[in-house]
């Protein structure tokens, strides 16, 4: 299975009455778990090796945010899938199939105990049966450039709740948007999220927020644990 319709409802919305940033990923979480849930071969071999799917990169375009109750098809499918990484689509449609969010997400293959980017046999990957890239979407590098002349701007020092845990023991992936959105300007407008995960931040870990860039159009936020190891590159943008 990889298409889902949902009627957007109260939990989804911000003041506006327009789908939150935290719903859109949500959303795209879930399907991408009911996808992979439902390739059996490929969802079998993972639970018998004890391998997982770890996001490393995230992009979203906002074309246009869907309204309460609206009626809305969410799909997707993969592409580009290697032995050791893949990559996969995800699209929010009105109920006239126009695109109203897209994402393209890049994930790895690791041991769920070592932490260790592993390999799957070539007959397994067969069995996700990829779709194309798609050609229109804009797919930005995995990497988030950024001046590193520019000095960082302590923000705010937090740590990760039991509640931010998900299904790997890590903080779920929403929850770093969520970490650095309250930070924002409120009267910034952005149709681009980016994010690159870097490291996986656990339960009592903190979590120090730095703001690195900041221009007109774009927000560049860092996330570094106590160490000054970085963790995660979020960047907000206007196209």
């Amino acid at each position: 299975m990889n298409k889902i319709n949902i009627t957007i409802s109260n939990s989804h919305v911000n003041n506006n009455k327009e789908l939150n940033d935290f719903s859109i990923i949500n959303f795209i979480q879930n399907i991408e778990g009911i996808h992979i849930n439902s390739l059996f071969e490929f969802n079998k071999y993972l639970e018998e090796n004890n391998l997982g799917v770890f996001l490393t990169y995230r992009e979203i375009n906002i074309i246009k945010r869907p309204k309460l109750f609206d009626n809305i098809n969410i799909d997707t499918h993969p592409f580009n899938t290697k032995q050791i990484s893949g990559y996969r689509h995800i699209y929010i449609k009105d109920k006239n199939n126009n695109n109203l969010i897209t994402s393209t997400a890049f994930g790895v293959f690791v041991n769920l105990k070592t932490n260790k980017i592993v390999r799957i046999p070539n007959e397994i990957i067969k069995t996700i049966n990829d779709g194309n890239k798609d050609e229109t979407m804009n797919v930005s590098s995995r990497k988030i450039s950024y001046n590193d002349k520019l000095k960082e701007t302590f923000l705010l020092k937090t740590n990760v709740k039991r509640s931010y845990i998900d299904r790997y023991n890590h903080m779920n992936n929403s929850y770093y948007i969520k970490m650095v959105y309250d930070l924002l300007d409120e009267n910034f407008k952005y149709n681009n999220i980016r994010v690159e995960y870097i490291n996986a931040f656990n339960i009592n870990e903190n979590i120090n927020i730095y703001l690195k860039e900041k221009t007109t159009n774009k927000v560049i936020f860092l996330l570094k644990n106590d160490k000054n190891i970085l963790y995660s590159v979020i960047e907000f943008k206007k196209r």
